[in-house]
């Protein structure tokens, strides 16, 4: 028998799996509060064949109802599955971020993921946001990362995503990088079981896949581990 283990995992917590007859559609709903231009995880989504750990193609994502007060950022990227005999392979997921706006207020989203296998269908992800009135406390400058916004906004415009930048890229573990477009099209990878070039690699190719990104406005390395590298020209 071939069963399908797909996870859907969010910053905090891991929603739930329900187990449902053939072609069914899950649908779950989760709240969550964030301070303004913050951001959150709120799903990770795969498909592996958990008898002899083939890799699945990667699920669609797609956009029901745009965020009034954010926006969504769906993110093409490769993990560790979370089944245990699987865990020597890397499977392509599609990871969903929630990013918050600058006015607080409520906001609301929904997405649909949706997988090969029938047995799992289509799923549906409703996000209720509260977003807190008192602004974000701005950076002091004290961290490479913080003294390197001028750079990443001149580097990226003023689309790029400073939150992706400082909250996910700035904590990561090395080897790890950090590339951008002047369309704003941003990529990070990092990952202990890499090299620091296996992870510009990775950085640079996610960026283009952004829907962002221009081919006229090719995607650069602005941050290898916590170094600036990017020069302006």
């Amino acid at each position: 028998m071939r069963l399908r283990f797909p996870a859907a995992i969010a910053a905090s917590a891991m929603w739930s799996l329900t187990v449902q007859s053939p072609a069914w559609a899950d649908t779950k709903e989760e709240t969550f509060s964030l301070k303004p231009r913050e951001q959150k995880v709120v799903g990770s989504f795969y498909e592996i064949r958990n008898s002899n750990c083939a890799v699945l193609p990667r699920p669609k994502v797609t956009v029901q109802e745009q965020p009034k007060n954010g926006h969504l950022i769906i993110e093409e990227i490769e993990r560790t599955p979370r089944q245990e005999q699987c865990s020597h392979v890397r499977v392509p997921a599609a990871q969903v971020v929630y990013q918050a706006g600058e006015a607080g207020g409520a906001d609301r989203f929904v997405y649909t993921v949706t997988y090969e296998s029938r047995n799992l269908g289509t799923w549906e992800r409703i996000g209720i946001v509260s977003i807190a009135n008192a602004p974000a406390v701005p950076g002091d400058g004290g961290t490479p990362y913080e003294a390197a916004v001028p750079a990443l906004k001149e580097a990226g415009g003023e689309s790029v995503c400073i939150d992706c930048f400082l909250q996910r890229y700035a904590p990561a573990e090395m080897p790890k990088a950090f590339a951008v477009s002047k369309d704003g099209a941003y990529g990070a990878r990092w990952d202990t079981r890499i090299s620091i070039d296996e992870a510009k690699r990775a950085a640079l190719e996610s960026c283009t896949k952004k829907e962002s990104f221009r081919p006229e406005n090719p995607c650069v390395i602005f941050f290898e581990n916590d170094r600036l590298v990017w020069k302006a020209q």
